[in-house]
């Protein structure tokens, strides 16, 4: 249980989330530019491995670094009255929502309004 306490107070499941949902974000970028510029397929899979390997980089700078009002420090040398983990919890709660709702608002606006509902059968009306 003290493992999963340490992980909650240094922020790294809500890191790990933004990062996920940000990746996700760019990565649709990016298809749709790679798309758009007649890109080789092989730059948007290159663009995904590097976004894939930068969680556990991300992840780790969390671990061993601190926000104070005077930038970043290492953790170790960060007291408890230096540091505004609430604001970042609040700051990165706000990314984590934002980002869900444009999540949310590109699923639902690719799933109806792209690609609308047509029928796929019709059925021939005969004359009187």
């Amino acid at each position: 249980m003290l493992f999963f306490s340490e992980l909650k107070r240094r922020n790294l499941v809500r890191i790990g989330i933004a990062y996920v949902f940000v990746g996700w974000l760019l990565a649709q970028v990016a298809e749709f530019i790679t798309e758009n510029f007649g890109a080789p397929d092989w730059i948007l899979k290159v663009f995904v491995v590097f976004l894939i390997l930068g969680l556990p980089l991300a992840l780790l700078f969390a671990w061993f670094f601190k926000l104070t009002p005077e930038g970043l420090k290492f953790e170790e040398y960060v007291d408890k009255e230096e540091s505004i983990a609430t604001q970042t919890n609040r700051k990165l709660d706000l990314i984590i929502i934002i980002m869900m709702a444009i999540v949310l608002m590109s699923i639902v606006a690719d799933k109806f309004i792209s690609n609308p509902v047509t029928p796929t059968e019709t059925i021939p009306i005969d004359p009187p």
